[in-house]
Parts: structure tokens; sequence; C-alpha cells
């Protein structure tokens, strides 16, 4: 469930509620005035109950509900779940992302595959296809992102996203990253500890199948017990841990 957002966080003076107040108003536009208004509040303390998803349905009903589901305190939980989306769309939706604190991307698609293309071609056309979208939406957020999931999108998504993340997001305290085609490896795991110094709950087993069994081995193992000697929980997998 979304968290309540307070009230007060839609009237203060970033909201996009608050229009400058006209001194020379007459009665009947300051009634008008601050019906319009009302009505904005209103509609944001429903918008705060709403996912994701509905959040971007509600933006097409009409320019007031557009302008009052933009406001930077209703995206601070982003899921994108199980779709096909685009970079274009990931750099529309960060410019109303300034004060997310959490973004799950799972199970997303990278277009179609052309009728002329091979299955070789198409898989290296999309391969990394989300990465400069990821990019400028983390950022946008880098001040408040605090948690991070991604799992299951395929080859749109790779381990460069990774280091878009340790160069992003130093605040990270949360990271899940469930690849079968592109697992970390030691290098991504010597990233990541120095651009995240604070996690504290790291999710990075490969999802099986995986193409690249070998990536996660006893050096991930290692570097993970050295960069994050207080993490509080871990996934893990692979089969080239050994008892050493």
């Amino acid at each position: 469930p979304r968290p309540k957002v307070p009230l007060k966080k839609y009237s203060s003076q970033e909201s996009a509620s608050s229009d400058p107040d006209e001194p020379d108003m007459n009665a009947t536009e300051r009634t008008k005035w601050l019906a319009v208004r009302q009505m904005r509040v209103v509609l944001f303390r429903v918008f705060s109950y709403l996912d994701t998803k509905t959040l971007l349905m509600v933006a097409c009903v009409s320019k007031e509900w557009r302008r009052v589901s933009r406001h930077p305190a209703l995206w601070r939980h982003v899921i994108l779940a199980n779709s096909y989306i685009s970079s274009e769309f990931l750099i529309t939706l960060s410019k109303w992302c300034t004060q997310t604190w959490s973004l799950s991307l799972k199970g997303l698609r990278g277009r179609g595959i052309m009728a002329e293309e091979s299955p070789e071609s198409y898989e290296l056309s999309v391969r990394g296809s989300l990465e400069a979208g990821l990019e400028k939406f983390l950022s946008t957020c880098h001040d408040t992102m605090t948690e991070l999931h991604i799992s299951d999108c395929e080859n749109i998504l790779t381990d460069k996203c990774l280091w878009l993340i340790s160069g992003y997001c130093r605040l990270l305290t949360t990271l899940t990253y469930l690849s079968s085609m592109d697992p970390i490896t030691p290098q991504v795991m010597w990233a990541l500890g120095g651009g995240c110094p604070g996690i504290t709950s790291l999710f990075v087993h490969p999802q099986q199948p995986c193409r690249k069994s070998s990536a996660m081995n006893n050096r991930c193992l290692l570097l993970i017990g050295q960069l994050y000697q207080d993490i509080l929980e871990l996934g893990l997998g692979g089969k080239e841990f050994d008892k050493t």
C-alpha cells in the first residue's frame, strides 16, 4: 500500500497548487481561484493513494488532473512492471520524479522483433536499450533514492545499470538485481562498494537458467564481505562458490 502523503506537503511553497496570489483580484476572481485551489488539494489527497500505473492513467483525464498528478511528492515510490517501456518514457517520467525514494523495474521487455530481423540481430539491437533512460532517471533523484529493485528485465537492462547506480545513488540502502543474462561480476561488485557504501540489503543472485553462471564466484563473495561488513540482508547464488 502507498503511504499517506501529508496534506501540508501540497500546500507548501513548492506545491503545484500554490499559485501566486494576485493582489488586484476582485471578489469573483478570488472565489474562483480558491475553488480551483481547493479542488487541487482534494485531488492531490486522492492521488496519494494511487499506484504508478493508475497515476499515469489519471494524467490523461484532463489538464488539471495531469497538473496535480505530476507533483513530485506523488512519485516517491515508482513501480513499473510487466510491460514495454522505452528510454524516452523514463526520461519523460524523470521530470516529475525529483523526490523518488524507491524504484522498482520488474519484468520489463524491449520492443517486438521485426519480420526481417534475425534473433541475433534483434537481441543485439535491444541490449541495454533502457539504460539511457535509467541514467537520466537516477541523475534526477540521486539525492533521494534509497531503494532500487531490478529483476527479470531480459537484456534491456544489463550489468551496466549497476555501474550507473554506483555513480548516482550514494544514499542507496537496498538493492535487488536479478538477471539471467548479465549477473553481477566482481568488477561490478567493486564499483558498487565504492559508489554505494551504505547498502544494508543486497539481493544479487542470478536467475536460472543463467547464461553466465560463472560470473558470480568466490571473488564476489569476498568483496561483499570486505565492502559491506554491516550488511543485514543478503541474497546470493552461483555454481562457482566453493568451501574456500
